[in-house]
This record gives structure tokens, C-alpha cells and sequence, in this order.
């Protein structure tokens, strides 16, 4: 129940920025790198995105040029954010380098996510590369198991239908 989560999590919202702030402060920042990560969906969500992002960020930089799934993990976290945290989305392009870090180190699931993140950016540029994106990501996701991106892949292959006046196909998939 994601509203019962939500509204369970809001009031604990400043201990867990401070947690996540103590964490990237210590001498071994991973465990707070971690916690930024996990936390990342609460900030997409809940509009404290703007706290949330500049985090994520610090949790970027500090693993510096690492090629490891926790940086992978990082920067797609960070791209769910800044999709949501900025008006001008800055993160569809961390997106794409999370999608490359993720498969370079054998982490199919978050290249799928941070795949679909980059397949949002994409909209805007070339529609149809886009919807190509997505449904490939589709097939990945049904063949993995992963529900939640093969939802979410679901929904932008029928909003972008929507987009093209597709309805039918729409209408499938939404």
C-alpha cells in the first residue's frame, strides 16, 4: 500500500536526510551511499526532491570514478530524482551513464531502470527511438522477472502511443 507507506515514512522524512547526510560524512561513505539509494524512491515521490538530489549527487562524487553496481546504483537514483526534483531534468544524460556502468558490472536491474529513466529523456528528442527503447526494455524486464519495470515500460510504450495518436495500441497497454 503505497499511500499507507507514505504516509508512515513523511514524518520520519528529517531523520532520514540527517541519517543520509551523517553516513556520506563518514570515513567509509558506502553505508550512506547505500541509504541514499534506498531512500531515492521517497524523494521521487514526496517533493523533498530538490534534498534529496543534492545527496545523491554527493554520493556520486564520492564514488568518484569507481565501476561498481553501488555507483550504478547511485547515478540511476539519482536520475529517478532529478526527473522529478528539476524543471529542466538534468538527469536523463546520469541515466544513460548509469545504464553503461550497471551492464558493464553485470546489474541487469538497474540498467533496466535507469534504461527506462533514459527512455523518458528520450521523448523529446526522437519518439519513435524512444518507444524502440522501451519495448526493448519490456522484453528484458518480462524475461528477468522484473514487474515493476515491465509495468513501467508498459505505461511509456502506451504513453508514447498516445502521443503518436496510436490509441488502439494505447488503449493495450495503458
Amino acid at each position: 500500500d503505497k499511500d499507507a507507506w507514505r504516509a508512515a515514512v513523511r514524518p520520519l522524512h528529517p531523520d532520514v536526510l540527517a541519517a543520509v547526510k551523517w553516513g556520506l560524512g563518514r570515513p567509509d561513505p558506502a553505508p550512506g551511499r547505500e541509504l541514499a539509494v534506498a531512500v531515492a524512491w521517497l524523494w521521487h515521490l514526496e517533493g523533498d526532491g530538490p534534498h534529496g538530489l543534492r545527496l545523491l549527487r554527493r554520493a556520486a562524487e564520492l564514488g568518484g570514478a569507481e565501476r561498481t553496481a553501488l555507483q550504478a546504483r547511485v547515478l540511476a537514483a539519482e536520475a529517478l530524482v532529478a526527473d522529478t526534483a528539476e524543471l529542466a531534468p538534468t538527469g536523463y544524460a546520469t541515466a544513460g551513464a548509469a545504464v553503461r556502468l550497471a551492464e558493464e558490472v553485470g546489474d541487469g536491474a538497474t540498467a533496466r531502470l535507469a534504461g527506462t529513466i533514459a527512455a523518458i529523456g528520450e521523448i523529446g528528442r526522437d519518439v519513435g527511438a524512444a518507444r524502440a527503447t522501451a519495448l526493448r526494455l519490456h522484453a528484458d524486464a518480462v524475461d528477468a522477472g522484473d514487474a515493476f519495470v515491465s509495468d513501467a515500460t508498459d505505461v511509456l510504450v502506451g504513453t508514447i502511443d498516445v502521443l503518436r495518436d496510436q490509441h488502439a495500441g494505447a488503449a493495450g497497454r495503458l
